[in-house]
Parts: structure tokens; sequence; C-alpha cells
């Protein structure tokens, strides 16, 4: 437990770091800058203010450049809540616009306002301040967390618990582990068994996982959770929408399709809970379509789990992104990633010869070879040698470039 408390300190730290050392910036078309004297670089203006630098040191500077605070400081941080945060000779502290300190060069490390309130540290314990530089929280816990829905996860004597921002414990430090809040609820740990509080402190789900992971995407977000070593999911609300009853399995990043497996077979989910039931021998994901095997013939579902071919066919094959084939009575036929068949299954072989970026698509039929496009339609008709069905193909697309 002693190595996780200091690894979040480390990140708590560092993330601090990389907001002081943020400067104030804007887009190209709303930056304006300050005139300074030459060999000084200034930021764009914000509350009124510009962050410059000269001879290694960082002052501010008014919409005319006048300096507002000297250039005194190691680093100065972008305006938040009114504040921004600087450093000097290892210590912190806050000013205002006017380059007032705010809050004195006095502590080890500070964070940015938010909603009034800004966490400190100082001689190895943190606490959380107000605009008057008042504590509101005392500084005696080793760990105080970004506040989240007005409150934070607070570790002391390597124990976890929750406050708000005047201090008030949501919950006592019983916790052997916690997350921050996020939708209104927070995961705990307590006798080697996780669960979920609610903003209240509120026990509402159980302590009966072993473990809760993040599975969150640019679109969507859920949880992993794991119990007596099988796998579900849980949404943001934490309702379980898939019990642990399957072995493991991940979302590739970003990905919105995975695989699932049991007792009863394989089947596919997205983060909302099942879209293909685990009855299939085989299942594999690609470019959002799920392929399926069930005794010896495969179909093809969508990501939604609609079925976009039945099963009647005996192979998929990928190609490249977007495009397959499949396989019946020893022809072949393209297909796409929208469920759409390109070309009747007519070939003995579909294949993409000459990198990714091609969009011409080797097609065989006996011994004679022809091209088809990524739409299925016919470039060269199958009816050359090969190495004449590529001088027609080369031949072809010099023709289209000349005719851009």
């Amino acid at each position: 437990m002693i190595a996780i408390k200091h690894r979040v300190l480390k990140l708590l730290i560092a993330t601090t770091v990389i907001q002081s050392l943020t400067l104030q910036n804007a887009t190209a078309e709303a930056c304006t800058k300050p005139p300074v004297a030459k060999g000084t670089w200034v930021s764009c203006v914000a509350s009124g203010v510009a962050i410059a630098q000269k001879n290694g040191k960082y002052g501010l500077v008014d919409r005319r450049g006048k300096t507002v605070a000297d250039y005194q400081y190691d680093y100065i941080g972008k305006f938040q809540d009114g504040f921004a945060i600087v450093t000097k000779e290892g210590k912190w502290g806050l000013v205002d616009p006017t380059g007032k300190h705010k809050i004195p060069l006095e502590y080890d490390d500070v964070w940015a306002f938010e909603d009034g309130f800004a966490r400190v540290y100082k001689d190895g314990k943190m606490g959380v301040i107000n605009k008057s530089n008042e504590l509101v929280v005392p500084m005696v816990y080793e760990i105080i967390g970004s506040f989240n829905s007005g409150l934070a996860i607070v570790i002391k004597n390597d124990k976890f618990g929750y406050i708000n921002q005047y201090n008030k414990a949501i919950t006592p430090l019983i916790f052997d582990r916690g997350s921050k809040f996020d939708n209104g609820f927070a995961f705990v740990k307590k006798s080697e068994k996780w669960g979920v509080i609610d903003t209240q402190g509120t026990l509402v789900v159980p302590y009966i996982y072993d473990d809760i992971e993040s599975i969150s995407s640019e679109k969507t977000s859920a949880f992993i959770i794991e119990k007596d070593g099988m796998y579900g999911l849980m949404d943001r609300q934490r309702k379980v929408i898939l019990p642990a009853k399957y072995e493991w399995f991940h979302f590739d990043y970003d990905a919105e399709l995975a695989s699932i497996k049991n007792d009863d077979g394989k089947g596919a989910i997205n983060r909302q809970g099942v879209v293909v039931e685990p009855i299939y021998d085989r299942i594999y994901i690609r470019d959002n379509m799920i392929i399926a095997k069930l005794d010896d013939k495969y179909g093809i579902f969508d990501s939604k789990g609609k079925l976009l071919f039945p099963f009647e066919y005996d192979e998929y094959g990928y190609l490249k992104k977007g495009l397959g084939y499949l396989k019946q009575d020893e022809k072949v036929g393209l297909i796409n990633n929208k469920g759409k068949q390109l070309t009747p299954i007519i070939f003995d072989e579909l294949s993409v010869i000459r990198g990714m970026e091609d969009s011409y698509i080797e097609a065989k039929v006996g011994d004679k070879y022809g091209f088809v496009n990524d739409q299925g339609k016919t470039v060269i008709e199958v009816k050359y040698e090969r190495w004449k069905a590529y001088q027609l193909k080369d031949a072809h697309q010099n023709n289209d470039k000349n005719n851009k």
C-alpha cells in the first residue's frame, strides 16, 4: 500500500507540474500579444494579462506590455478560477492578474483553484485552502485527490476515505483502496473485495468483486468486473449489464466490440452488453463486423447483432480494411464491411497483391486472371494470363492518372 500511495502522490505532483508549466495559449485567430522588448518571449493575453519570459525568468505584463509582476518566477501557469500558479526557488503559490501574491510562496506544491478551493502540499501533508489562504481542510492527509462532484478521496495512515471541500467526512477512513467519484459513484475496496458507494457514502454495490477496471473510450465508458475468475461488464450507472460469468476478455483501444466465451460457446459484446449470444464455435471481429462459425458454416453480424449473411458459407477471408470474401462450394465473392455483397461468388481466388493502398484486387478463375476494384466492379476482365493481366492493370492505372 505504501508503494501505491507513493505512486499516487507522484502522479498528483506530476499533474501539478504539467498544469504549472502550461502557458496561456489561445488559437491563432484569438491571440493578442502585448508589445515587449526585443528578446522577451510573451504569451497571448488571457485574464487581461500575458505571461512573459526574460533572461530565464517569468513575469506578467498587461495588454500594453507594462510589467504587472516582476520577472522573478521560475515558471507561471495559466490563469484558472482567477489565479495562476507560480513557483520560485522550489516554493509554490498563486497570484491574481494584478500580480499580487494572494497565496504566498510557502507551499511545497499547489494545485489550481477549482470552484474557489485549491489543494496544497507542505511538509509531507496535504490540505485544502480557500481564496483567502484559509485552511478549510487541515494539513493532515498524505494525499487528497481532485474534487469531483464536490468530493475527494483522501489517504491517511494507509487508509482511504472521502471528504467534501469543507472537510465533512462522507465516509470514514476505512477502505484499502478507492477511486475518484465519477457520475455520482466511486469504487472502494475492503477486505480484498471491491464494491460501489454513492455520494452519500452509502454502499450501493456490495463487496463482491475481485477487481474492477475502466474501459473508457472516446464515445462510451464501462467497467470490466471480475468475480471468482470470471468477467462481466458494469455501466457508468454501476448497473451490471453482463454478469461475471465469462472468460477473460478485453476491448482493443477505442474498439466498440469484443469477443466473449463461456461453457456455452463464443459470442460478442459492446460496451452496452451482449450483441451476439455466446453459442458459436468461433467468433472474431473485423472492421466492426462479427464473423461467427457454427457447425462448420460461417455467418456475419453487424456491430449491433443484426445478421448480414446467413450461416451458409464455408469460409470468410479478410482482404484489407473494409473488404473480405465469402467462400461457398469452392468459389469466393467480394463483400464489404457494410454487409453488402459486391460480386457474385464466382472466383477461385481473390487476393490483395500490391500494398494496402492499391484499390485493385486480383481475381482468378481457373488459370486466368483479372482485376476488380474496391466496389466489386470488373476493371480487367478475368481472361488473361497473369503477366498480361498486370500489364493491362498498370496501363489502366496510368490512363486514369493521365485523365485526372
